[in-house]
């Protein structure tokens, strides 16, 4: 086992501690969780659980996962349902600049299903559920991406299904620098 095992072993440990003693204290969980800042990037989904099925569930996910992920991604290769077409009716600032549809001359994304804890692209077939966290891009570009989540307080679209917000970026804070030792 390396230090960067046993540094994510003790983030999750400590992370387990914050829920019992808040589930001791029988206080109701914040909206937004409280983090300790680890020396790694957090995305962060304002208190939504990614998988909209389970309450329980994490509500945030490490960068280099949702890295991983897009990594694992073909640019432009339909794997079942996924990627699909965003249009961004909710107007979200994306980063990435979308490519124009040549159907209707509207811009548009490409997003598909990220998870947290997984290091590989999400697929129907190992029965993990796609959950709430989606990955936007452009067609060819799949390593330039944003996160965004379906949010059940952002509304609703005329589907049915919760309208899309951006997940909270949170860099990596390097550790306070070391006083000498004599």
């Amino acid at each position: 086992m390396d230090l960067q095992d046993i540094v994510m072993d003790l983030q999750d440990i400590v992370m387990n501690l914050q829920d019992i003693v808040m589930d001791l204290l029988a206080q109701p969980r914040p909206a937004i969780r409280l983090f300790i800042v680890y020396p790694q990037t957090l995305l962060t989904f304002d208190g939504t659980p990614w998988d909209n099925r389970d309450a329980n569930a994490q509500t945030w996910m490490y960068a280099r996962e949702a890295r991983q992920q897009q990594a694992d991604t073909i640019a432009g290769t339909r794997k079942h349902s996924y990627p699909s077409y965003y249009r961004n009716s909710e107007e979200l600032p994306l980063s990435t600049p979308g490519t124009i549809s040549p159907y209707n001359g509207r811009r548009e994304w490409l997003h598909q299903p990220l998870v947290p804890g997984r290091e590989t692209a999400w697929a129907p077939r190992t029965g993990t559920p796609k959950g709430a966290v989606r990955s936007f891009y452009t067609r060819g570009t799949p390593t330039e991406f944003d996160v965004g989540f379906h949010d059940p307080k952002a509304g609703k679209t005329p589907g049915g299904s919760d309208n899309f917000s951006l997940a909270r970026y949170h860099a990596a804070v390097p550790p306070p620098p070391r006083s000498p030792t004599i």
